[in-house]
């Protein structure tokens, strides 16, 4: 069956992009509905420009999750339609196996990737957990999340769309609940690819975060009303009433003496890591001081050995110095003897024979500027040479450690951030658990919005106005 994609969006241009160019090339495919309610950004620029093909319906105000989902529901013409946040991602292996699942399960309306809390929404605690078999990867759940979920809508059309009294919040609580009243069931499928980050579906502004306060808590009334009767959800609506407007008169002190309580403990903690936390660097400047320390003492004995070296060159050089001059005394000696010799002896001491002793002489003087030429290129390439090796074995020696500090510096930066991680994680849960355990932990806007929704839920408990009066 081929699919409708239905998104619904309200200053999403961050996340938007992401989520239609996963589904919009995919060929079961047949087109994608997004209804934008009344967004300020470049939201439904983005989408005209680089999504042309995507069929775009422009509410003048946000008229709520709900309402803008049913507008675009009311216009599927395809057997199958995925409704998913703007801030969902899924990969288009996951769309096949939502898509033919429905085959293997007739009984099924809902069928969405299995997420973590799956089918154990807190929103409504009344819903208890069905324990059905399990075939293969579709596990059977109470409650599908609408973050991302495929329906099948010849059922769902005789289920009804949501209901529009939600403004926001706890409307797939509510078509959960009807889906399964009316016969059908609710699967979560393991092992597809889904990327969902709650609460980037739109920019978070002050404005959001009351408005989100205040659906939530009216939409919980609602459905407290609709399944468990109106005379518990007056109740519920009083007693968020008395708690909140005592808290803001000052009467009930217990709230801000456990959040200074929380405050204390958190504090604690962020001491404790800091102290922790110095503790590691100071390890890391002993273990950098001991490196340094070992490099000092590598140069130095580098800088012994190459002055040993330069030494024992030098040596070198002198003695084939004065061997080469003591050759050249010895043979200018020679020369003379020879010469004195033939004149002692009355031998012939012509100008001819005179220039060829010349000539010999000069030869031999030649030979030793040669052999002088040929020792003073051996001393120098020696000498390279030997500079060579030291540089290389020097360079080792610094290599080894260079990465030796390296490894030091990582192994240390690697604790802090594992030891960093963890940190995080219990003052997380420390916080969370506090929360929970002390209620009543709220700003003054807060209460101030969770006061609104309940007088406004009694005041007519059967639609959410986003009044914010």
């Amino acid at each position: 069956m081929l699919i409708t994609v239905v998104t619904v969006t309200h200053n999403s241009e961050d996340v938007i992009r992401d989520a239609l160019r996963c589904v919009c090339a995919h060929p079961r495919v047949a087109s994608c509905i997004v209804v934008d309610n009344a967004s300020t950004d470049s939201t439904v620029s983005l989408i005209r420009s680089e999504f042309p093909a995507v069929k775009l319906l422009q509410n003048r105000e946000n008229t709520g999750y709900g309402v803008a989902c049913n507008q675009a529901l009311e216009q599927v013409g395809t057997g199958l339609a995925l409704l998913m946040n703007p801030d969902a991602v899924i990969d288009a292996a996951g769309i096949d196996r939502l898509a033919e699942s429905f085959s293997a399960f007739p009984d099924a309306a809902i069928i969405a990737p299995y997420m973590s809390g799956q089918g154990e929404h807190q929103h409504f605690a009344a819903i208890k957990k069905i324990r059905h078999g399990v075939a293969g990867n579709a596990v059977p759940v109470p409650f599908i999340s609408g973050a991302i979920a495929m329906w099948r809508m010849d059922c769902m059309k005789k289920v009804g769309f949501f209901d529009p009294a939600f403004f926001m919040f706890y409307e797939d609580d509510d078509i959960s609940i009807r889906t399964r009243m009316a016969g059908y069931r609710l699967l979560a499928m393991k092992g597809i690819n889904v990327r969902h980050v709650p609460g980037r579906s739109c920019k978070i502004t002050e404005a959001l975060q009351s408005m989100k306060l205040r659906s939530s808590t009216w939409s919980r009334l609602y459905i407290t009303a609709k399944y468990r009767g109106a005379a518990v959800a007056r109740m519920a609506a009083l007693f968020l009433i008395a708690r909140h407007w005592l808290a803001l008169r000052g009467t009930d002190n217990r709230s801000a003496l456990q959040k200074k309580q929380l405050e204390s403990v958190l504090a604690d903690i962020d001491a404790k890591w800091k102290a922790h936390k110095e503790g590691i660097d100071e390890g890391l400047a002993a273990a950098t001081g001991k490196h340094y320390e070992k490099l000092t003492a590598a140069i130095a004995k580098r800088n012994a050995r190459w002055s040993e070296t330069e030494a024992e060159l030098d040596r070198q050089w002198k003695a084939a110095q004065e061997k080469h001059q003591e050759g050249i005394r010895h043979e200018q000696d020679a020369f003379e003897e020879q010469w004195q010799q033939r004149i002692k002896h009355g031998e012939n001491t012509d100008p001819v024979q005179l220039g060829e002793h010349e000539r010999r002489w000069k030869e031999a003087m030649s030979q030793h500027q040669e052999l002088w030429g040929s020792l003073v290129q051996r001393h120098e390439q020696a000498r390279r040479e030997t500079a060579g090796r030291h540089e290389q074995e020097w360079a080792a020696i610094e290599k080894e450690l260079r990465e030796e500090l390296a490894g030091v510096s990582a192994a240390h930066d690697g604790r802090i951030a594992a030891e960093a991680r963890h940190y995080e994680e219990w003052r997380m849960i420390i916080q969370k658990r506090s929360e929970e355990l002390l209620p009543g932990i709220n700003t003054k806007r807060e209460r101030e919005d969770i006061l609104w929704a309940a007088r406004s839920f009694l005041r007519n408990p059967r639609q959410y106005t986003n009044d914010a009066t």
